[in-house]
């Protein structure tokens, strides 16, 4: 068995009362604790470096009695777990996680003198034991707010395994818990550099920015560990998915971002050479529409939205997207205009005609079902012309208007709650044929898997698709 230590605090921590500047008596001072049963050490010191070198090897022995007093730590039974650790270091006192074990479990317990006690035999067994530094640290940041001492532990990490994301992160969380957020930030950065997808520390960078008051830097990063999250992982998504929205929110109050839209119209008035109005209207059945100059005999293009919908500077900016979309096609001569008509209307009344048989027997007028089925047709249609060209607007704002993006998606998931509604509330399903039932579905689950690939939210998997219909999402 051989280990190398450096002539630094951290020695010092764990062999309280060595002169460092003596070698000789580092020399005897090690030698004389590692010598047990008659076998004695190899001690050379060599600048600042001492190694140290056993006959033996014990190996790392874990009998049956260490795996049932882990089993015990797991189910909380501390203190039936101790007395175990104990008589298994009694045998063998070379083993550096009987040490470390037996320390954790004097920590759950509360006994950190104990605990220390425990881990500091466990790093004179093993100085680059990760979790008994890890823990060492914690505990000296949580109990004694001893900072300087916790790095003593900490920094060894860094130094004998730079690539632990988990311990770097878990460190980082140990000081963001103690108000210590540059120290926290310093570590979270190095989890990133070590694994630049791990969730946990692109979280904890996210917190720090939201402290900062840098809102959107906390958005982007908290969408990115959601990204990187796994989906099986519902605790961790639920802590993220909180942050991400909380982020939003605040942002959104905070930043109102009419000024980009402002901006966007400017820039559009330039390119079409026609004024942008824009009108409130509660009474509107979608969120926002716009009217182009031209299909309605205006000089002025128009630009209607409900004041009442969360984040209108997107839905504000989205319409405004099909405007640009409109004149960039009429550059090259490829714009066209859909039109539905009344050969159209008759075809789609034949297909509702059993859900407006079932409204009227259920004692609906015949205006309402005649209204409904109106509704219905040119909300369908709209859905059919929209779907395709709203994903290539909505990857348009996702990245050419990133100060968008906190509004982007509160705005979003507040339609897709409405788009979910539509195909799995129960009075709905019941009055709507499953031809368009099914056609419905797959353009709203559409529209959730894209808000799920920008944001990392999971939105589409609520859809209750078939696997037809699955097949279709995908491939669209």
């Amino acid at each position: 068995m051989k280990f190398t230590f450096r002539k630094s605090d951290f020695l010092q921590s764990i062999f309280p009362g060595l002169n460092l500047t003596d070698n000789e008596a580092v020399k005897n001072h090690l030698m004389l604790f590692y010598t047990k049963d008659g076998q004695i050490p190899k001690v050379d010191i060599d600048g600042d470096l001492v190694q140290v070198s056993l006959p033996t090897n014990p190996g790392e022995v874990y009998p049956n009695d260490f795996y049932r007093a882990t089993d015990l730590c797991m189910k909380g039974m501390y203190n039936e777990a101790i007395p175990i650790f104990e008589n298994l270091i009694s045998k063998e006192p070379r083993i550096s996680e009987y040490h470390r074990n037996l320390g954790q479990a004097y920590e759950e317990l509360g006994n950190y003198p104990a605990a220390i006690d425990s881990l500091i035999e466990a790093l004179r067994w093993n100085p680059k034991n990760n979790w008994a530094l890890l823990l060492m640290g914690n505990i000296y940041v949580k109990t004694e707010k001893d900072f300087k001492t916790a790095l003593t532990y900490f920094d060894q990490i860094v130094e004998s395994d730079p690539d632990n994301f988990l311990a770097l992160s878990n460190i980082g969380g140990t000081f963001l818990q103690a108000e210590k957020p540059a120290l926290a930030e310093s570590f979270f950065k190095r989890a990133v550099a070590a694994n630049p997808g791990f969730p946990n520390a692109m979280h904890g960078l996210g917190i720090i920015e939201s402290e900062k008051g840098n809102l959107l830097e906390a958005f982007d990063l908290g969408i990115s560990a959601l990204k990187s999250s796994d989906l099986k992982d519902k605790r961790i998504r639920q802590v993220l998915e909180g942050f991400v929205f909380n982020v939003a929110s605040q942002y959104s109050k905070k930043e109102a971002k009419m000024d980009l839209a402002i901006d966007f119209i400017s820039e559009l008035e330039k390119l079409s050479g026609k004024e942008i109005q824009l009108k409130t209207d509660s009474s509107l059945p979608v969120e926002a529409k716009i009217e182009i100059a031209e299909n309605y005999n205006r000089d002025y293009h128009l630009v209607h939205y409900r004041p009442e919908a969360p984040r209108v500077e997107h839905l504000i900016c989205h319409e405004l997207t099909h405007l640009k979309y409109i004149l960039e096609a009429r550059a090259i001569d490829q714009n066209q205009l859909f039109t539905s008509g009344d050969s159209e209307f008759t075809l789609f009344q034949k297909l509702m005609d059993p859900a407006a048989k079932q409204l009227k027997s259920d004692g609906v007028t015949d205006e309402s079902v005649k209204a409904f089925v109106n509704h219905v047709f040119h909300g369908l249609n709209s859905r059919i012309y929209n779907a395709p060209i709203d994903l290539f607007i909505e990857d348009y704002l996702y990245y050419k208007k990133k100060e968008l993006r906190p509004q982007q998606l509160i705005s979003l998931v507040n339609m897709d709650k409405l788009s979910l509604q539509a195909v799995t509330d129960p009075e709905i399903i019941k009055v709507t044929p499953a031809l368009l039932l099914s056609k419905i579905k797959v353009y709203n689950a559409i529209t959730a898997k894209q808000i799920d690939q920008l944001f990392g939210t999971d939105l589409e998997s609520r859809y209750p698709l078939n696997p037809k219909e699955k097949a279709i999402v995908n491939r669209f």
